[in-house]
């Protein structure tokens, strides 16, 4: 378990805390008394994850420290929840039209809700007490889930719900079979019976809701899935995987593309050093995979008020002083996005470098291109007309 949360919080830091807070209530609810029980087991976990995450706490003492670390983490979560005030929404079903993708959002919300309260209600009222310092596994499980799921259904189901559900469904699934599998437990025949039929009803309910939700058919329909015999389904998923290890190319030659994040890529990947970085004014993380380049200044992204302090930005515009970055990119909003939150940042791109043009997404402006006015072209792009300097 200790292993599993370092693991999710190297993916994300709130992903550490669901699957710690599911773990802590795990171990307490499996055994509760006699009490040095719970508790050595407690001791136990958190000195395993103290160990396994020694290397990362280390590399982040090294870089930053701990503490300001942590202090900058709980700043960024804070502008999060500041600017999603959603979290523990309450959708509406319309009951007009019930099977809106709204409607059906609000349906499979309240599901997921309906399966963490009927786990908790087994829990508590449900399966038989044990004789003490008996192990109680399954009443372990339960807790375990009933607090992860609580936390991800709250923290992870708010606005734009339709793209969240990915984010969120993986405890509440597995909330389900835990409720069949304890089935048997139960005193009551009724009781055995709701809980063995109900949650597989429900799953499978919210299973079809979710695929005009997500608009799963029209996925396959991009994909080809439909207009390919079945037999051809293992050749199209190998091509597909095919395309994917494929990426980031490593050479450009004869692709062009001339929109959205691959031409963007491209012309850093192209007109760069492979030591150079790429200093993001916007949210647009995928630049720099796509493009093998490190971003600058120590931030992969100036954008959604994160880290705008003076402080935060005066150790930023550091980082980036001892940096090659060429070429750099901004919201095209630039007064909205750079201008307002990050007017230091806003200074340093005025004094030393400018804007050569944009690029577009969908026909629609996205990304200013700004460029060192230190650094002397060695020639032009002959795809986006900006300068290079490879």
């Amino acid at each position: 378990m200790a292993i599993a949360t370092l693991a999710a919080g190297l993916f994300r830091h709130d992903y550490a805390l669901c699957v710690g807070v599911g773990a802590v209530a795990g171990l307490l609810g499996s055994r509760l008394r006699p009490w040095n029980v719970p508790v050595g087991r407690l001791a136990t976990y958190a000195g395993l994850l103290l160990l396994v995450a020694a290397p990362s706490l280390l590399w982040l003492q090294w870089n930053s420290g701990i503490v300001q670390y942590a202090a900058q983490a709980l700043q960024a979560s804070l502008t999060q929840t500041s600017n999603n005030p959603a979290m523990g929404l309450t959708p509406a079903i319309n009951l007009t039209s019930p099977l809106d993708s709204d409607s059906l959002s609000a349906a499979v919300y309240y599901a997921c809700w309906a399966l963490v309260v009927a786990a908790l209600g087994l829990v508590l009222f449900g399966l038989p007490r044990r004789e003490p310092g008996v192990d109680d596994t399954s009443r372990g499980m339960g807790w375990a889930l009933v607090a992860m799921a609580s936390l991800v259904n709250y923290f992870l189901l708010r606005s734009t719900l339709q793209a969240r559900f990915g984010d969120a469904i993986v405890p509440v699934v597995l909330i389900g079979p835990w409720i069949v599998g304890v089935a048997p437990l139960l005193a009551s025949r009724t009781l055995r019976i709701a809980a063995q039929v109900g949650p597989p009803i429900l799953m499978v309910l919210m299973c079809v809701a979710l695929v005009p939700i997500e608009e799963v058919l029209h996925e396959l329909e991009t994909d080809g899935f439909f207009h390919e015999p079945l037999t051809d389904v293992p050749g199209r998923f190998a091509q597909v995987r095919r395309e994917l290890t494929a990426l980031p190319p490593h050479d450009w030659t004869g692709l062009e593309p001339r929109e959205g994040v691959m031409a963007a890529a491209r012309y850093v990947a192209v007109c760069s050093a492979p030591d150079d970085r790429v200093l993001m004014g916007a949210f647009a993380e995928p630049v720099t995979y796509f493009s093998e380049r490190l971003f600058a200044a120590g931030q992969s992204y100036f954008a959604f008020s994160f880290l705008t302090s003076e402080a935060d930005q005066q150790r930023a515009l550091e980082r980036l002083g001892r940096q090659s970055a060429p070429i750099a990119f901004t919201a095209f909003d630039y007064d909205r996005e750079i201008v307002k939150n990050y007017p230091l940042i806003d200074r340093h791109l005025a004094a030393h470098y400018h804007q050569v043009g944009a690029i577009d997404i969908d026909g629609e402006p996205w990304l200013r291109v700004f460029v060192d006015n230190d650094r002397r072209p060695t020639g032009t792009d002959p795809v986006s007309g900006f300068p290079c300097f490879r």
